[in-house]
């Protein structure tokens, strides 16, 4: 009989490469719940655990390994996590960029006094996870890291972790796309890409200021924006780009399949990732 697992995860996006990788240190696993969590108040999975599960398996986001940890502590079974980024950080200067990213981005799309607001919800925030966190990530039957970087950005010694190598990597099917696109050898164009998930801490303000600098000394230049765009992030990121003068050179393009994003890479002069996070990137990666 296999290893019965619950997978507690705040985004299901990404539940196959957290499965594939949970399945390479625990091969005889069998998956028998998978919950996602819409709010860190949504405790209904508790209701839906069977008493056989023998292994809770989560994720870096919010307060998620305290609650797996209390879980696995009611349900006496083992309790590992997998982290693509710091749950918190230790490493002042790292947190303090971080910070002032998050600050330019309320201060620039919505207000200063919203921005100021912001830094000071964001600091209770790290040194709240980094005291409740810090107090059981030891006791982890497992933890599992894509890189050794996030170890040291939270500044924790943990005997219990184990480093991916490599933490990120391109799939079988994304490889020969990419070797067919590259076969077609497309003619480069003047686009700039950017290509990551539109979020404070990943640099999009930073890009749109870059851009207008290098707008002027190349005015054929464009700027291609791909990802989801809530409405209003859009408008005003839109706005953004009118005060800047450069709205007529920017396109959002939302979502694209992985074939077109390939193709893009291929046909941009420049990728811009001013991404203030992240260790090994799945965009970098697959340039």
């Amino acid at each position: 009989m296999g290893l019965k697992a619950c997978i507690l995860n705040l985004r299901p996006l990404s539940q196959r490469i957290r499965i594939l990788i949970l399945k390479e240190f625990y091969p005889n696993l069998e998956i028998s719940l998978v919950k996602y969590f819409n709010t860190m108040n949504d405790f209904s999975c508790i209701r839906d655990l069977k008493k056989n599960v023998s292994l809770i398996y989560t994720t870096e986001f919010d307060l998620h390994p305290l609650l797996s940890y209390r879980l696995s502590e009611i349900m006496q079974c083992s309790v590992a996590a997998l982290f693509l980024l710091p749950p918190f950080y230790g490493d002042s200067t790292r947190f303090s960029r971080i910070l002032d990213s998050s600050k330019l981005w309320v201060k620039t799309l919505y207000s200063q006094l919203f921005s100021e607001i912001n830094g000071i919800t964001l600091m209770i925030d790290n040194a709240l996870k980094r005291y409740l966190l810090g107090k059981i990530l030891g006791r982890f039957d497992q933890i599992i890291a894509v890189s050794p970087s996030i170890l040291l950005e939270m500044n924790v010694s943990l005997s219990n972790l184990s480093i991916l190598d490599p933490g990120t990597t391109l799939s079988d099917e994304d490889q020969k796309m990419i070797s067919v696109i590259n076969r077609d050898s497309l003619s480069k164009s003047n686009i700039l890409l950017y290509s990551s998930r539109i979020a404070p801490d990943k640099g999009l303000i930073e890009a749109l200021y870059s851009f207008r600098i290098m707008a002027r000394k190349m005015p054929s230049l464009k700027l291609i924006v791909t990802g989801y765009l809530d409405t209003s992030i859009e408008k005003r990121l839109r706005f953004l780009a009118r005060r800047l003068g450069i709205h007529d050179r920017v396109e959002f393009t939302e979502y694209v399949s992985r074939e077109e994003l390939f193709k893009l890479k291929a046909r941009a002069l420049v990728h811009l990732y001013p991404s203030h996070v992240d260790s090994v990137s799945f965009p970098s990666l697959s340039l």
